[in-house]
């Protein structure tokens, strides 16, 4: 593997110069993208090129690109800022417009999508994935691989000792078992045979994608996004509740909460016949006022 040390970084205006197809390393803010990085690109997971710890709060507010080679590819590697940080509210909108932007600043695709899990993370992984599916939509979930973070030793060197959660284990399956563990660095070093083995794992995956997430597929979920937040508006904030029945195309009864993408759902009625509208987007919105 071979490694070009050149960085860009999102400050003001200026954008990073993406000239190859990108690998995405997103999720939760603390969960080890920048760690992963590091590894990736050949450096000691917690002091390579992409800052970590101490710094983490101030760098997660950037996307970071360096470039790198897998076999015959160059392509640039993005770390991202934390796109579910609990602190702005679960979704950062100054985050998600920065990953957005960089996003559509990639003119030859998005190789690889690498979703980053805490695998202690028990409370939050639905919410995360949620948020993921609604930001990238369902087509990501194509180009998507998952790293789990924070194994321990045993874990790290045998992937069968690992054990996850059910939820976890359906992702899995969604994204057609692709995954790796990227290894604690408390813990191993850069030559230590589990880093080799996971990130051997991990270049195999991202250069067996056939073909790249587009701009174009990525607009199109923003585009229904943006358009869902326009009704929102318009209706005056009004939105359904996770448990309000709704009335499907099919007549079928639901709660919003069983409502999937591609349903059509029932939004009015006009010279006395009921009409539906395809469901392009599904947005979680917290309404609650937090205290004092």
């Amino acid at each position: 593997m071979e490694v070009i040390p050149i960085t860009s970084r999102v400050e003001s205006s200026t954008e990073p110069t993406i000239n190859y197809p990108a690998i995405l390393v997103i999720g939760r803010c603390g969960v080890g993208k920048s760690t992963l990085c590091n590894w990736l690109l050949g450096y000691e997971g917690n002091s390579g090129i992409f800052e970590t710890d101490s710094n983490q709060m101030k760098n997660n507010e950037e996307c970071v690109s360096h470039i790198l080679k897998i076999e015959t590819r160059w392509l640039n590697l993005i770390d991202t800022p934390g796109l579910f940080d609990h602190s702005e509210n679960f979704r950062s909108k100054n985050s998600i417009k920065k990953v957005a932007s960089i996003i559509r600043e990639c003119s030859y695709g998005v190789q690889a999508i690498i979703l980053v899990i805490d695998r202690h993370d028990l409370q939050s992984f639905d919410n995360t994935l949620r948020v993921v599916r609604a930001f990238l939509g369902e087509e990501s979930l194509k180009h998507m691989i998952v790293a789990f973070t924070f194994c321990t030793k045993r874990q790290t060197e045998n992937e069968g000792t690992l054990i996850l959660r059910k939820n976890m284990k359906d992702l899995l399956t969604t994204v057609g078992y692709r995954k790796f563990i990227s290894p604690n660095p408390d813990i191993f070093t850069l030559n230590d045979g589990a880093v080799i083995k996971n990130m051997n794992i991990a270049r195999r995956l991202i250069d067996e994608f056939p073909s790249a997430y587009t701009t174009e597929k990525f607009n199109r979920v923003r585009n229904a996004e943006d358009k869902a937040e326009q009704s929102k508006k318009e209706a005056g904030d009004a939105c359904f509740g996770i448990s309000t029945k709704v009335i499907l195309e099919n007549g079928n009864i639901v709660k919003m909460m069983n409502v999937t993408i591609g349903d059509r759902v029932c939004v009015g009625v006009k010279k006395d016949k009921l009409e539906f509208s395809e469901v392009y987007l599904i947005a979680h919105y917290n309404i609650e006022v937090p205290g004092d």
